[in-house]
């Protein structure tokens, strides 16, 4: 009974802990980034399930070492306990950093999206002004306003920089 549970329990700890070891490396593109979370969230998810069956086993641990029967037993146990809740909380840090350098990375990206739509409507605008012909009488009002409107628009431009940089 107790035995076999604590065995179960320990080669349940160990294929967690190497599913664990196979999905902690740091993935680099958005869609490996997505299918770390959800192998960890899964993990998280079958962990949460064992936890009932750890604490039934914790409480029988405790009783045993405190009535002084089978304290082997009840030490290995302990053992097997410790390890489960070394991998439940390594799974959930991992998870959270995780969750955190995927918005981190959705957060660069649009950032980076938006300053590169912005560089291209700048590259529009004197693109404009280049078609223009000198001789127009209406160029240099053409020019003039081009130009103060990307004057106008320096900020933007100074602002996406900058939300590109902090992330």
């Amino acid at each position: 009974g107790f035995l076999d549970s604590v065995n179960q329990l320990k080669l349940t700890v160990q294929n967690m802990e190497k599913i664990f070891n196979a999905v902690s490396p740091t993935q680099s593109q958005s869609n490996e980034k997505r299918a770390q979370i959800d192998k960890l969230r899964n993990l998280d998810e079958k962990i949460r399930v064992e936890k009932i069956e750890v604490e039934n086993l914790k409480v029988k641990a405790n009783q045993m070492l405190s009535s002084g029967q089978q304290n082997k037993s009840a030490l290995q146990a302990q053992e097997v306990l410790a390890q489960f809740d070394a991998i439940d909380n390594n799974v959930k840090s991992l998870l959270q950093d995780r969750e955190l350098q995927f918005r981190d990375h959705k957060a660069f990206r649009l950032a980076q999206e938006n300053l590169a739509q912005y560089i291209q409507r700048c590259r529009d605008k004197i693109s404009t002004m280049r078609q223009r012909s000198p001789n127009d009488k209406n160029f240099v009002d053409a020019v003039t306003q081009a130009l103060d409107h990307l004057i106008n628009k320096e900020a933007q431009g100074q602002i996406l920089t900058e939300q590109l940089q902090q992330t």
